[in-house]
């Protein structure tokens, strides 16, 4: 049966990670030619609702670097405009890493963003 209201639903997720052992100076650019513009927009649409995945090292380096952004991350989060996903902490290739590595990774993500955030994460990044 054909949706009858004009609302269009649309999922929208964005994935943002550093590697490890990335230098600080090019995190530092990303983190000012993308991802605090992004959350700076974010944060201006609160009825715009969206899943994000960050890397475990992209959050350890803003929660050290940049506690204002993750501050606003924790409460775009607590007003339900944030949607976490999970995925692998250090974003390891999971097809060459052994099973439990992989299982480990994803716990160690699942309970940052537990503790940091306070949503158990419903979907992985792979």
């Amino acid at each position: 049966m054909p949706n009858k209201s004009n609302n269009l639903k649309v999922f929208f997720t964005i994935h943002c990670h550093q590697p490890v052992g990335n230098l600080d100076s090019a995190i530092e650019h990303n983190f000012q030619q993308a991802y605090a513009p992004f959350i700076h927009t974010l944060e201006k649409f609160p009825n715009f609702k969206i899943n994000l995945h960050y890397s475990g090292v992209l959050l350890n380096w803003l929660q050290k670097r940049q506690p204002k952004i993750f501050e606003k991350l924790q409460y775009l989060t607590e007003n339900g405009q944030i949607e976490w996903l999970t995925g692998g902490f250090y974003e390891p290739v999971f097809s060459i890493i052994k099973s439990e590595d992989r299982i480990g990774q994803i716990q160690k993500l699942s309970d940052y963003l537990q503790h940091y955030f306070g949503q158990k994460p419903r979907g992985l990044w792979l």
